[in-house]
């Protein structure tokens, strides 16, 4: 890309190739966030999973011992009504992981298997958020909304960061997909 520019990144230094190689992963972070706003401008229809949600999320509350009932998206105790909305999906946090492995190597073809198991493993911590915000607001341990707008929705964050983190730095150690000028925007 930069090569079309008139640039030979075959001669930068290191420094210049480090700054190369941050140019790119922000150029394709940019381009990943314009998919995402374009998804967020479209507000897709995700009811349907989410009353799935919802009856799992029932059961595992029912498993600890709450009497939660389940309407539509909605799971429903005496006096409160927790609604499952778009954001309790999880979705978002997805989108955030397959956008820094994107921004990371531009090969996502590459790291299905990685991307498979980070969303399965965001899935799993989503659920666990869901379930112990219902539990810590009704057991009166912490109220709803510190619990969710403060504690959980950074912690889930955590998550996606660590879960990339951890990924990333293995690739680096297994050299598996060395850093090369060469690399496009682009290349999937």
């Amino acid at each position: 890309m930069i090569e079309k520019l008139g640039f030979e990144t075959d001669k930068f230094d290191e420094s210049q190739q480090k700054l190369y190689e941050l140019l790119q992963f922000f150029v394709r972070l940019l381009l990943v966030g314009a998919v995402f706003h374009f998804l967020l401008w479209l507000y897709p229809d995700t009811s349907a999973y989410q009353s799935f949600l919802a009856h799992l999320l029932n059961i595992g509350l029912n498993l600890l011992g709450f009497d939660f009932t389940v309407q539509g998206t909605s799971i429903i105790t005496p006096g409160v009504e927790y609604v499952i909305t778009q954001d309790c999906t999880g979705w978002k946090s997805g989108m955030a992981l397959i956008g820094l492995t994107y921004a990371s190597t531009g090969k996502l073809r590459k790291h299905l298997k990685f991307l498979g198991s980070g969303i399965a493993l965001i899935w799993v911590a989503n659920y666990i958020r869901v379930v112990t915000t219902v539990v810590l607001a009704e057991k009166g341990i912490l109220r709803f909304e510190i619990v969710h707008g403060f504690l959980w929705r950074w912690g889930l964050t955590a998550v996606v960061f660590a879960i990339w983190l951890l990924w990333y730095r293995k690739l680096q150690q297994t050299d598996d997909e060395p850093h090369s000028s060469s690399d496009e925007v682009g290349d999937d």
